[in-house]
């Protein structure tokens, strides 16, 4: 294994421009919020699902002068609940299940 040896400095600046690098990722990434046109879009699903979802508590949302919005944090989280592993890997044989 080789062992690199930088100036403390050239090493702050290094990390200073992956941080910023990093934070012009997370900005560009998706919008804050999304109204509901654009999010009914995005999920494929109609607007009684989204106000389905809405009633039960599923999802997240704001609701300014009777127009919604969620944000994308909110879609995130609902989408991490709903997330199914999958079952085989790509040789076809099963994962090993860890619990």
């Amino acid at each position: 294994m080789d062992v690199l040896t930088i100036e403390c400095e050239a090493f702050n600046s290094i990390v200073s421009r992956i941080e910023n690098i990093e934070k012009l990722i997370v900005e560009k990434k998706q919008p804050a919020l999304f109204n509901n046109v654009d999010f009914i879009q995005m999920m494929g699903i109609s607007k009684r699902t989204a106000q389905d979802w809405r009633d039960k508590g599923v999802i997240g949302f704001s609701q300014v002068s009777g127009k919604i919005y969620y944000r994308w944090e909110d879609i995130q989280e609902f989408l991490k609940r709903h997330y199914n592993r999958p079952f085989k890997n790509i040789t076809g044989t099963p994962f090993e299940f860890i619990p």
